[in-house]
């Protein structure tokens, strides 16, 4: 007989048998202890602690130091961490002397290229820090820099991440590191004399700039010559290259309304394979010069996109209910007529806008609906951006969501009694939140979402059998605390538990083999509505998992989503499978598609 041993205190495996049993976690023999021998004077020194994650070691031809990540103090706490934390040692190889820099760290350390610096983002300080191994001296970039190195959108419980480390210059002496929007150079050695290579023109025209590095592996930067930058308008979205002068004077070279990539530079000539897309306009590749000039497109991936009511989108604006600024993506159709009605699907996941101009390749719905679908079939789409205050993720998805529709139809773009929501799994969450608060939607597909919070956090995801708490406590689901911490913000945010507010007619999308989110959440709320005699449906395919990826499957979501979606906003007769349900027995054999008049 086998038991599992859930039994766990001090010392113990770090995970739940369950995560085991899925591969999450193998116990491995205990590291050991490394010790460096010094043959001069025949003393052998230790210079990693047993079970650490290892040592790295600085570059250069004769290092004399190394750092240490020691992870154990956080092992235990898997369960409701999502990044591993790691305190932070500065090890002298000469004498195997441990110096702690800093606890608690989730990000990159990097050596610089000679290995006389170390750089590391401290979680706490929301800063990048430069030590000198030497000394131990620690300089705090934000004390030379006035302006935040960390993702100051970044809305979740976890540490923020940096904006980045771009790379160093040629001679290892500066690093290149960003901000929100410029580029900065800092001076190693001289702290003070670090300085903005920009000149802060990003952030004057609201536009991130960025070192060109096509591979994404870091660059190694000429501070004496001209480089490229990769230009990006956050008012507008539109994107393009520039060239940055050495004494920081800014070219834009390629910019307008599209998507601009650089895929490859020639080594040997001044050539550049780039991409370039929009809504409308497919990702071809583009021949051009180092300059952006000559723009010359070599391919045409898509011509058939010609016979097909492609539609439009653009980037709107509104105050929201916390009265910010808000942005969304709107997708028009063909010939759009603000005097006239048009049925519109509400659908988002966390923000979009950056994607307006990110051409969408037409499929089968696997979950979400397909955009360019129902935009050639004359919807209005709208995706608004979704920012979350921790601890309140359904009410920042009403303020945000809400205001944005009730924007739309008070500027006369959709008409108020023809729209319908649509969300996914995290999305799945806030849109069966939504329609527990409000009526404004005529119907809504919930797919694939939690709705019962209380219950869900000490679940086990299936794929990995991980508890779910690291996901409310430190990530997605943003509650920022333990359940009994704030136990009327889970009950809240439980839109299971809200059920009879629900009149908006719904279909329910969850499958039995769901890895993510137990099917449990989705019948439960299924379950709720029928009992409450509100119109619901739910679709389960058998054997698939949090998205679909049979082709039969995902066919047969694209008919019926379009069926349920059609009959509430546009009117037409109700499919037989709505009318009627499908027999246990009728599975496979009636699939009910014809419409009753």
């Amino acid at each position: 007989m086998k038991v599992f041993n859930w039994s766990f205190g001090v010392g113990n495996d770090p995970v739940v048998p369950s995560e085991q049993a899925k591969g999450g976690f193998y116990k491995k023999r205990s590291q050991p202890a490394t010790y460096l021998y010094d043959r001069e004077n025949g003393k052998d020194y230790k210079i990693c602690e047993e079970k650490h994650s290892g040592l790295y070691v600085a570059e250069g031809e004769n290092p004399i130091f190394a750092y240490e990540k020691d992870e154990k103090p956080y092992l235990g706490q898997k369960d409701w961490r999502h990044d591993q934390r790691f305190d932070l040692y500065l090890v002298d190889l000469r004498n195997g002397d441990h110096h702690l820099l800093a606890k608690e760290l989730t990000r990159s350390v990097h050596w610089s290229p000679q290995g006389d610096y170390l750089l590391y983002f401290d979680n706490a300080k929301l800063s990048w820090v430069v030590v000198d191994p030497l000394t131990k001296q620690q300089n705090i970039l934000t004390d030379v820099i006035p302006f935040a190195l960390y993702d100051e959108l970044y809305d979740r419980p976890n540490p923020a991440p940096p904006y980045g480390l771009a790379g160093w210059s040629r001679d290892g002496k500066n690093a290149i590191i960003y901000d929100r929007f410029d580029i900065w150079v800092i001076h190693l050695d001289e702290i003070q004399k670090s300085y903005c290579w920009t000149k802060g023109e990003g952030r004057e025209n609201n536009t991130i700039l960025r070192l060109l590095d096509p591979g994404r592996n870091g660059v190694s930067v000429d501070l004496s010559r001209d480089n490229k930058v990769e230009i990006f308008d956050w008012k507008n979205k539109n994107q393009g290259l520039g060239n940055l002068s050495a004494n920081g004077k800014l070219t834009p070279l390629v910019q307008g309304n599209f998507a601009f990539s650089v895929v490859q530079e020639a080594k040997n000539t001044n050539t550049m394979l780039c991409m370039k897309q929009s809504y409308t306009d497919d990702r071809d590749l583009w021949v051009c010069d180092g300059q952006g000039r000559r723009l010359r497109k070599v391919t045409d991936v898509n011509p058939q996109q010609c016979n097909y009511k492609w539609g439009s989108a653009q980037l709107v604006e509104w105050t929201n209910y916390k009265g910010k600024n808000n942005q969304g993506i709107l997708y028009l159709p063909d010939g759009y007529d603000k005097n006239k009605s048009y049925p519109t699907i509400v659908t988002f996941y966390e923000t979009h806008s950056s994607e307006l101009h990110i051409h969408p390749v037409p499929g089968l719905s696997q979950a979400m609906i397909d955009i360019p679908t129902y935009v050639s079939r004359g919807y209005v789409v709208f995706q608004p951006d979704v920012y979350i205050e921790i601890g309140k993720p359904g009410e920042s998805a009403y303020d945000a969501v809400v205001s944005g529709t009730r924007v739309l139809a008070d500027r006369g773009i959709v008409d108020s009694c023809r729209i319908g929501l649509q969300g996914h799994s995290w999305s799945g969450f806030l849109v069966a939140y939504l329609v527990s608060r409000t009526d404004l939607f005529k119907c809504v597909n919930i797919g694939a979402a939690t709705v019962n919070l209380t219950s869900v956090y000490t679940a086990l995801r299936e794929g990995s059998g991980q508890p779910n708490m690291f996901m409310f406590e430190d990530w997605q689901c943003r509650m920022g605390a333990t359940l009994w911490e704030d136990l009327d913000g889970y009950i809240a945010n439980s839109p299971l538990l809200f059920a009879d507010k629900i009149h908006t007619p719904a279909l329910i999308f969850h499958c039995d083999q769901d890895e993510a989110v137990s099917f449990y959440d989705g019948r439960n709320l299924f379950l709720a509505l029928r009992r409450l005699q509100r119109p619901v449906w739910m679709l389960n395919y058998m054997g698939q998992g949090h998205f679909l990826t049979s082709r039969p499957a995902e066919v047969d979501w694209t008919i019926r989503l379009q069926q349920f979606f059609d009959h509430y906003l546009k009117d037409i007769p109700m499919p037989r499978w709505m009318k009627e349900g499908i027999n246990i027995n009728e599975r496979g054999v009636d699939q009910k598609y014809d419409l009753v008049e």
